[in-house]
């Protein structure tokens, strides 16, 4: 039995505080690196990762978008503009973790909790990242949502759903292989809002996600998930009050194929997602909201979908290379304006493993920005954003 810990399986060449000749006994059964704790059947395991990524960014202009309403209507000014970004900097994250497993008569109960610190030019935090309990299918607290698949293999992630949230979720076995899970999750963090053309209500309910899974050792994995969120906004409009309640929605597959070509072997994973009203489970995309507040006080959603492709090449136990493609395009239409962003995001790397548990890798990340908008009937400019970015970054997990 190998454990899963938030979805991750534990890798063989993780290091473990327990070391040859303790009197601390190892538990196999749940995964590499835990121990029994003394007079006890609770076995534990403490890890975690420190990252360094050093950053270079080749861009000269960036899209600029500003929302506001004109005559009493949605309108958008956009345009390229010089990029603040840095040219150079650096960041160094670390994130220690402790995960409990032991047997009961409900099931294995498993307990994972993790603290993240991020210290760079442009913040400086440290916080809880997840703690949560899993015990006879019941998953109690804060986790990966199980609407997410996968953002790609790359070090840095494409255009995918990938939140961290408050849940209450029920998981359930069929066949083998097979799982489904239905999730409470709360949408604090997943509200794509601007505060102009949208800003959620205080009395929003919990996004509904279900999840349909199957693993498979030899070849990999499926996945089709689904959600639904409550849309309110508290604003009073100059013509209609409080705008009518509605809900949003999104559609996801996501598949991961394990293969091995002239000897050597790799990994594909692609990922569709469709969403109307629920941005967030498309990806990070700064330059549409989740919905907007017509001139007549309806709330109308923003439609998109989001694709990715990535693929991981193992050349031998120390090297690998990742290549990953994915676009997300959104379109915001009332009564007078249509705005429609888009991006397209390429990444190629290359990691070298050259002692157990220490990473070192270098990325090359090339955006392109697109937007066009509809005015009163009228079409507006077309703008276009490149961006590259390199990136070198080392990490050591123990």
């Amino acid at each position: 039995m190998t454990f899963v810990a938030d979805g991750n399986v534990a890798h063989a060449d993780e290091t473990t505080f327990v070391e040859s000749g303790s009197a601390l006994e190892s538990c196999p059964e749940y995964g590499t690196g835990f121990f029994r704790l003394p007079q006890s059947e609770t076995c534990l395991r403490i890890g975690g990762q420190i990252t360094v990524t050093g950053e270079a960014n080749f861009a000269d202009k960036a899209l600029y978008a500003e929302t506001l309403y004109l005559a009493g209507n949605p309108f958008v000014i956009y345009d390229l503009q010089p990029s603040d970004a840095l040219p150079l900097k650096s960041e160094t994250e670390a994130i220690i973790s402790v995960t409990t497993a032991s047997t009961t008569e409900f099931g294995p109960m498993v307990s994972y909790a993790s603290i993240k610190g991020i210290n760079g030019a442009q913040q400086s935090t440290l916080a809880l990242e997840k703690a949560f309990i899993a015990i006879g299918g019941l998953t109690i607290g804060r986790r990966n949502s199980f609407f997410d698949f996968s953002t790609g293999l790359s070090f840095s992630g494409g255009y995918a759903s990938n939140a961290i949230t408050s849940l209450v979720a029920y998981g359930k076995d069929v066949g083998t292989g097979g799982r489904v899970t239905v999730s409470l999750e709360d949408n604090k963090d997943r509200r794509v809002q601007d505060g102009v053309w949208a800003l959620r209500g205080s009395h929003s309910l919990p996004d509904l996600v279900v999840a349909a899974r199957y693993d498979d050792e030899s070849w990999g994995a499926v996945q089709l998930s689904g959600a639904v969120t409550h849309l309110s906004d508290d604003r009073d409009t100059i013509c209609c009050g409080v705008p009518k309640d509605s809900y949003g929605w999104a559609l996801a597959a996501g598949a991961e194929y394990r293969t091995k070509i002239a000897g050597y072997y790799g990994r594909f994973i692609f990922g569709a997602a469709y969403a109307e009203g629920a941005l967030s489970y498309l990806g990070a995309f700064p330059f549409a909201t989740d919905y907007v507040v017509d001139g007549d006080g309806t709330l109308v959603r923003t439609k998109g979908y989001s694709l990715l492709a990535s693929y991981e090449h193992v050349w031998n136990e120390r090297l690998k290379s990742t290549l990953t493609v994915s676009g997300i395009s959104t379109r915001t239409k009332t009564r007078e304006l249509l705005w429609a962003p888009s991006s397209i995001l390429a990444t190629v790397g290359v990691e070298y493993m050259p002692a157990s548990g220490l990473t070192v890798g270098f990325e090359g990340n090339y955006y392109r920005d697109m937007a066009i908008a509809r005015y009163f009937g009228l079409d507006g400019e077309s703008s276009t954003a490149n961006l590259s970015k390199l990136k070198m970054y080392a990490r050591r997990s123990f």
